[in-house]
């Protein structure tokens, strides 16, 4: 079996945000504003899914200088 990255869904609030260079809280609010094309895959307690081509094209945030 080949690692995560074989995957073609990024799954969770916390691995988006890491992969997008934000808080939790901040892709929680993206998501529900429908500012990234994120989804559950069921119920309220399903975890917050992307794909990760849909990934591939969002803006990531900038290191800022000193980070």
């Amino acid at each position: 079996m080949e690692g995560a990255m074989a995957d073609p869904v990024l799954r969770g609030s916390q691995a988006i945000a890491r992969a997008l260079g934000v808080s939790k809280r901040t892709v929680l609010r993206m998501a529900k504003d429908k500012r990234i094309p994120a989804f559950k895959a069921g119920e309220h307690t399903s975890p917050l899914q992307i794909k990760r081509e849909d990934l591939d094209l969002l803006p990531r945030k900038r290191k800022r200088k000193g980070d």
